[in-house]
């Protein structure tokens, strides 16, 4: 049994050769390379219960001897690198025998599934394998370049990829060694592990939208602790949602990987004052660009479903205006997809991932508590410390209420930012109480911020009806006439929505206002 926690590195195979020659590993090897040409076949039952376990089952021929490997996740989140304890044996035929795992609560759990007996081959892998040892500093790590097929249900995908797996020492290694490397070659990092994308050719499952999870807090954790697991669960997140958003067939994709990036952007904010300052000052600009490289596509989804979809209903559904503003709306849809595709593939997303990535491996996020700073996250539990930052949300976002008749619709935008500012902490923070306690008062919240939410939408559609027709330098008459009068009518809907949405904002706001805050303790 050993842990493995390796980062894979998609490139093309002229990457690949760069990776090969770069200075730096080229400074760092150990003795020579060393080419391998592996056969694997993945087993799995019928109904392929290991997948569902999210193991994997293997028998490799290398070289002369067949090596069986069972992967097995080792239960760690909230990463780039992937982590997985494996259990390897060599064996005489080509198929597995699980009788040989040297772990009994496994081999007994297979037995009670007669697994052994319901194993079969699902898919197989042909690589060509060249690997490196590197050495750095209180490290080894190993460089694998692997370029090959996996086939499986009469179909087969490509593998061209580095693996940087450690050998000895530090985690830390992979992504410092990972973030030398993307300076001057462009590769994105690898979620799916070959065993899953061989999964995909037997049974392909729609990308599916991740939405945030429950973290695991305890009240008796520091609050230096609890904010490595908020930022995890922000990492999973934004990760989970990339396939959805490069698929383009789920809007809620790029929405949650939105939403991901304010969460984290939002635990940030509660801990500015703690902050390390290359941590703060690389990650404000950063989450900055990504949310808003992914806001068109966003904007477009919002506008075409909430807007539109209405709309469409209300009206005769052939009004040649709509049908022109859709039309327009889609091609500009597309071209905001391909704007977070490219965000989400460029080198600075990965870039930014592997910062994130070492960061949590060195617990570098905050700086040391100075002499005497007793409210250091480190120093107080993660129930004082959302005690205080719940209050001190909660208290701005009364402040700026309380004037809400007085406010123009923009005003009325920023109490609604508030409202979303004091939620996510709720969120986050809502298993230290009690669920009876934090469910009307976080629903009070979601009932805010929706009665505002189409004072935005107001604001962002004039925007975009206005640009749906500005690729048009010289428009007929006819374009002209139906552009105005789609304006109107996108205009005039939205106006209705808004006052029904400030009628039901008065209400809100007075339940606001007397719901009890759930972590005064009173």
């Amino acid at each position: 049994m050993a842990e493995e926690i390796e980062l894979k590195l998609l490139a093309t195979p002229a990457e690949l050769e760069r990776i090969a020659r770069h200075p730096v590993i080229r400074s760092l090897k150990i003795g020579r390379g060393r080419s391998q040409h592996l056969n694997g076949t993945y087993f799995d039952t019928p109904e392929l219960a290991l997948r569902d376990k999210r193991m994997a089952l293997r028998v490799r021929q290398e070289g002369g001897i067949k090596v069986q490997t069972l992967k097995v996740p080792a239960g760690r989140t909230g990463e780039a690198a992937h982590h997985y304890i494996e259990h390897s044996c060599v064996v005489t035929e080509g198929t597995p025998d699980l009788a040989r795992i040297e772990d009994e609560a496994l081999v007994q759990s297979f037995a009670q599934e007669d697994m052994q007996a319901r194993l079969a081959p699902v898919f197989s892998t042909d690589v060509a394998r060249r690997t490196y040892r590197v050495e750095m500093i209180d490290s080894e790590v190993e460089l694998a370049l692997d370029r090959g097929e996996i086939t499986g249900n009469g179909k087969a995908v490509e593998i061209s990829e580095a693996e940087l797996e450690l050998v000895s020492g530090k985690p830390a290694r992979l992504y410092e060694l990972a973030l030398q490397l993307i300076e001057s070659v462009p590769f994105t990092l690898g979620l799916e592990t070959k065993a899953k994308r061989g999964f995909q050719l037997l049974k392909a499952d729609p990308a599916e939208a991740l939405h945030a999870s429950p973290v695991a807090l305890t009240p008796e954790m520091t609050a230096e602790a609890a904010f490595d697991l908020m930022v995890r669960a922000c990492f999973d997140q934004m990760r989970g949602n990339e396939a959805v958003v490069l698929d383009r067939s789920e809007p809620e994709g790029v929405h949650q990987l939105r939403v991901g990036v304010r969460r984290l952007r939002a635990i940030l904010s509660l801990y500015k004052p703690w902050l390390s300052a290359p941590v703060a000052s690389r990650l404000s600009e950063e989450l900055r660009w990504l949310q808003q490289a992914l806001g068109g596509a966003r904007d477009h989804d919002v506008f075409l479903l909430e807007t539109l979809g209405p709309l469409d209903k209300a009206l005769d559904k052939r009004e040649p205006a709509m049908l022109l503003l859709r039309e327009k709306l889609q091609q500009q849809r597309e071209a905001a997809y391909d704007e977070a595709a490219e965000s989400i593939t460029s080198q600075r997303y990965t870039r930014l991932l592997l910062y994130l990535g070492l960061w949590s491996e060195e617990h570098a996020w905050l700086r040391a508590p100075e002499p005497g700073e007793e409210r250091h996250p480190r120093n107080i539990s993660i129930k004082d410390f959302a005690a205080a930052a719940l209050d001190k949300r909660a208290r701005k976002l009364l402040k700026l209420g309380r004037r809400h008749k007085k406010l123009a619709l923009e005003e009325l935008h920023e109490v609604r930012i508030a409202a979303k500012k004091l939620r996510y902490p709720v969120d986050f923070f809502r298993c230290l109480y009690s669920a009876k306690a934090v469910k009307p008062y976080r629903q009070g919240l979601l009932t805010l911020q929706d009665s505002l939410g189409h004072l935005n939408d107001s604001v962002v559609g004039r925007r975009l009806v206005q640009s749906a027709f500005s690729d048009s330098p010289d428009p007929t008459p006819q374009e002209r006439m139906l552009h105005a009068k789609a304006q109107g009518l996108v205009t005039g809907w939205q106006a209705a929505t808004a006052q029904v949405g400030l009628s039901h904002f008065a209400e809100s706001w007075k339940a606001h206002k007397q719901a009890k805050p759930f972590w005064s303790g009173k």
